[in-house]
């Protein structure tokens, strides 16, 4: 390993103690890189396996990066999410404590869900765990239970040897999931100028999952924003991200141009915030959230964020299909060379990439044959919290082009169709021919036909 630069060591090293979700978003702000990015070797036992020649090859993107800079953002990433986050009310006490569990994904310490039938509760509480909380989900007709283990049962392994057989299936720990989006130094307008139309101006319903709106913004004066809580509200909940996206749907002023300016949003709050760089959102406020816009009547849901394959996730997410209503995901910025991330990677949710005004993939998009579409996700013209105009980029950004989109179309025919059949007069193939990994279908370009 002598031959191999210092700053190929600290990536590695960041790459083997990093979650791939928090790595992606410190990456995100390195020096622009290639766009085609071979996969790196993320053991020291690798790069020591690997030949000069294929050393080189894998590793010469990388050769614009100092080793100052990689050290720097390897101090960051341990700002951005340290190893356990306790997160505090109001009064100073530990509510809820973060850490990282199996292949690196992030979730509440020892703490568990699993759906009920009735009659088993009483098994439940006759186990040594404690529970935390009955979720109700009526309109899924789901019961979930959130409860917490000691040390010794912390697996799905040995819960499984301890819980009835049939509370096996649906065993889940309590997975946090990220946002997907950051803010770009491209002060620059995004471009697509035949795109500079809203979707639609019909007042249609739409719903999203995401942090707190600053709903009090001037932008958002004449919006209709409905907004509930599935957190505690002792915990410091962030503004940013929600913010940005129900910007691109609601925010008017000049250089805006909202995608949706007459909706009205039911906007489900699920993250806490871990500090100025990320923040997280508990499985158990996403099936809820889930649960509520089910009740609301909402057509299409937009979830920008992602994180690890969760039985129940999944099962929830399979019961809000069952009811009729479409959810669009963000596919994620973990990378070319990232697994799929959840809930976009699910059978039937709308999994939304971004790319730049030129069409060009974002650079940390997520691939795969679960990609359904592109949109416009690059250097986006949004909002803060503070007020200020901003330009964010990343799979979140795209998604609610497509969430608006299909808000439109559902409003206005209001036949049973599939998705893809609402978006096929709204679509550029990009790519290869036909759907593809890094494009899906190709790109949704939602002001060509409406209006």
């Amino acid at each position: 390993m002598n031959g191999l630069p210092r700053f190929v060591l600290l990536f590695v090293a960041v790459s083997v103690i990093s979650p791939a979700i928090a790595l992606a978003q410190v990456l995100n702000e390195l020096p622009q890189l290639p766009q085609e990015l071979p996969q790196l070797p993320v053991t020291v036992e690798r790069v020591e396996n690997l030949s000069d020649d294929a050393t080189r090859e894998t590793l010469m993107p990388l050769r614009a990066v100092s080793v100052s800079t990689v050290e720097q953002f390897t101090a960051q990433l341990t700002d951005v999410i340290p190893e356990v986050v306790e997160l505090t009310n109001s009064a100073g006490d530990v509510v809820l404590r973060e850490v990282t569990v199996e292949n690196g994904w992030r979730a509440l310490e020892r703490e568990w869900l699993v759906v009920i039938q009735n009659n088993n509760i009483a098994q439940l509480q006759r186990l040594p765990v404690s529970i935390i909380a009955r979720q109700e989900l009526t309109a899924l007709q789901l019961t979930v239970i959130r409860f917490r283990v000691p040390a010794q049962y912390d697996s799905r392994e040995a819960l499984r040897d301890l819980l009835p057989d049939t509370m096996q299936e649906s065993i889940a720990r309590q997975h946090v999931y990220f946002a997907q989006s950051k803010p770009t130094d491209r002060q620059t307008p995004s471009g697509m100028d035949d795109d500079s139309k809203f979707a639609c101006d019909t007042p249609v319903k739409l719903g999203v999952i995401d942090t707190r709106i600053k709903s009090s913004l001037w932008y958002f004066k004449d919006a209709q924003i409905r907004q509930r809580s599935f957190l505690d509200r002792t915990l410091e909940q962030p503004f940013a991200h929600g913010t940005a996206v129900a910007g691109l749907w609601l925010a008017q002023a000049a250089g805006l141009q909202p995608l949706l300016p007459k909706a009205e949003l039911f906007a489900a709050e699920v993250f806490y915030q871990h500090n100025e760089l990320s923040q997280g959102a508990p499985v158990s406020a996403l099936i809820e959230a889930l649960n509520w816009l089910v009740g609301e009547g909402i057509g299409v849901i937009n979830m920008s964020m992602t994180g690890p394959d969760n039985p129940i996730l999944k099962l929830v997410v399979e019961r809000v299909q069952q009811q009729g209503t479409i959810i669009v995901a963000a596919a994620g910025n973990a990378g070319p060379a990232a697994p799929p991330l959840y809930p976009a990677a699910y059978s039937d949710v709308v999994a939304v990439t971004a790319v730049d005004a030129k069409q060009q993939i974002y650079r940390w998009a997520n691939r795969g044959l679960h990609i359904d579409y592109a949109a416009l996700g690059v250097a986006v013209k949004t909002i803060r919290p503070s007020g200020e105009l901003t330009y964010e980029s990343g799979t979140s950004m795209a998604a609610p082009v497509v969430s608006a989109l299909l808000s439109c179309v559902l409003a206005d025919q209001p036949i049973h169709k599939s998705v893809q059949d609402y978006l096929a007069p709204y679509l550029e193939d990009l790519g290869e021919i036909g759907p593809d990994p890094i494009f899906g279908r190709g790109l949704i370009r939602p002001f060509r036909s409406l209006n």
